[in-house]
């Protein structure tokens, strides 16, 4: 039966920056194993192993998720939603561990995900597709007559991340990391979303929503601003739980930032599957 679902990356949490425009041909995975992982527990689905320049482990995934993320992230390393149609139930039931790792050892996280993955998923699982766009419901940024809660990123702010190059500082909590983008940061009571030197287009793109959401903000430049929400359908904290909850993030990017989210329509980006085969042990 066929299946359909929305994808923003992976189902895991990665913090990923804008990128510079990249021409050069996305490199291939000098050695690449993907093998049945049956047992894997929900808590354990999507979470990431070993993540270094030139070497993914991914314990436990879906190959909906791997396809998803594969889709996700460009030719240019840029983000894109897709929304994944047709496929056996498989896709979204079997987990799968995958270990890779880059020709040169300095592919970055963006790039092996992305373009890595799908060179490798449409090799080993003869996976065929074809791209529709179609007019559907999506989500519009916009202003509040409040003005815009965020401040004017300056020079000094943060480093524009190059793709071709890993990042200054593998540890994203440390206080010397400086690449411009975005942190995605769990606490008790939510989610941290931290910006930093990201323009509306950046924010709207990255918006952890079930839709497209489009810039029509009309606000230019780059900004660094910290969102603290939690997750849609998170489920309440106990009734004697002394952790506050902080609102769903429609409330609280109008709170927080001055800017509000609505309704609209507009281009709908899906990914149809036409065939693919269920990988083995290879």
């Amino acid at each position: 039966m066929p299946i359909a679902t929305r994808t923003y990356l992976l189902t895991f949490t990665l913090a990923v920056a804008p990128v510079l425009s990249q021409t050069a041909q996305a490199p291939h995975f000098e050695v690449a194993v993907i093998k049945p992982a049956p047992d894997c527990t929900l808590e354990q689905i999507g979470r990431l192993g070993l993540l270094l320049p030139g070497r993914l482990d991914i314990a436990c995934a879906t190959m909906l998720t791997l396809i998803s993320g594969a889709y996700a992230i460009d030719d240019r390393l840029e983000r894109r939603r897709i929304h994944i149609e047709g496929g056996p139930a498989w896709l979204k039931s079997a987990t799968y561990s995958v270990t890779a790792k880059a020709e040169d050892g300095k592919a970055s996280v963006q790039m092996m995900v992305g373009p890595m993955m799908r060179a490798l998923v449409e090799q080993r699982l003869a996976l065929k597709t074809h791209t529709e766009t179609r007019e559907g419901p999506v989500y519009e940024l916009t202003a509040t007559k409040s003005g815009l809660k965020a401040k004017a990123s300056t020079p000094d702010s943060c480093v524009p991340y190059d793709p071709t190059r890993p990042l200054q500082d593998m540890q994203p909590n440390s206080a010397t990391f400086k690449n411009c983008g975005f942190r995605n940061l769990r606490a008790k009571s939510g989610i941290v979303m931290e910006g930093t030197g990201v323009t509306m287009n950046d924010l709207a793109k990255s918006l952890p929503l079930d839709r497209e959401t489009l810039n029509r903000t009309g606000i230019e430049g780059a900004f660094n601003f910290v969102l603290r929400y939690s997750p849609q359908g998170a489920p309440a904290p106990a009734a004697d739980s002394t952790i506050e909850r902080w609102p769903e993030i429609f409330t609280a990017i109008g709170e927080q930032l001055g800017l509000r989210i609505g309704p609209g329509r507009g281009p709908v980006h899906f990914l149809i599957i036409d065939s693919i085969q269920k990988p083995g042990d290879n």
